[in-house]
């Protein structure tokens, strides 16, 4: 059983500003004074359950024409894609939720998950050229990816379209499982029982837990990709839509979804 219900919490502060070339938080939970408390200034959800779609919405924002406008607004209603560490005892502990982030880093996190998903939407389709100009960034601009000296010989020299889509496919899969492998972990947990009756074994669930919203949209990342050829476009933007399913236990969605949100 696939859990998702109340584990892998987002905090999202009420307000938060540019301030420079950072967006930041109004309210710091490290510094709240009274009679303010951080349920009055932040709140929380689950990126899992109620952002089932987030790593498309995040890198759509690349392509904004404002992208710090677009990067304050994915805020106010997601978080902060990145995180807080703290240390304690020695230790570091690390929080899914951050107070600040540099505008820089948004973007590079963005144009990164928009690269990403524009090679595995052209590695469904079979579109070997498209690949190829994605991964070396001559089709639309962008900068060529950082990738391994072995993916970028199979694409320069050409050694035919399904050697190249292999490499591509392969690349995708290797920046998702890192993300993932990096930030976040399952666990088991018993589903709260009637205490008073013997353990229902049943009720063990296999729980995720994230470090940073990265992690959690990356999740939905590698969900998609072992849902099989699940990506479509949205007929008003352009935009790529998720057909597969949002967690391994969520239903099939229907396969003739047109548009976005």
């Amino acid at each position: 059983m696939q859990g998702l219900s109340g584990l892998g919490i987002q905090s999202v502060c009420n307000e938060y500003q540019i301030h420079g070339d950072r967006i930041v938080a109004k309210y710091k939970l490290s510094a709240l004074e009274d009679p303010l408390r951080p349920e009055d200034v932040w709140w929380f959800y689950s990126p899992l359950r109620d952002a089932p779609d987030l790593i498309l919405t995040f890198a759509r924002l690349y392509k904004e024409k404002s992208f710090e406008r677009a990067a304050l607004a994915f805020s106010h209603k997601y978080g902060l894609p990145n995180n807080t560490v703290e240390v304690v005892g020695g230790k570091e502990k690390t929080y899914p939720f951050a107070e600040e982030i540099e505008i820089s880093e948004f973007w590079d996190e963005a144009e990164k998950a928009h690269r990403i998903l524009a090679i595995y939407e052209a590695v469904i389709n079979r579109d070997a050229e498209t690949v190829k100009q994605s991964l070396l960034g001559r089709n639309t601009g962008d900068k060529p990816f950082e990738i391994d000296h072995e993916t970028l010989s199979l694409v320069e020299e050409l050694q035919g379209p399904n050697g190249i889509l292999h490499a591509s496919l392969d690349y995708v899969i290797a920046a998702v499982q890192d993300v993932v492998q990096r930030t976040c972990r399952q666990r088991m947990r018993a589903a709260p029982q009637n205490r008073m009756q013997p353990p229902d074994f049943s009720n063990i669930e296999t729980v995720w837990d994230f470090d940073s919203l990265y992690g959690a949209m990356y999740l939905e990342m590698w969900w998609l990709i072992i849902s099989g050829n699940n990506i479509g476009r949205c007929e008003f933007c352009g935009s790529p839509i998720s057909l597969g399913r949002s967690h391994p236990a969520a239903r099939k969605r229907r396969r003739d979804k047109r548009f976005c949100n």
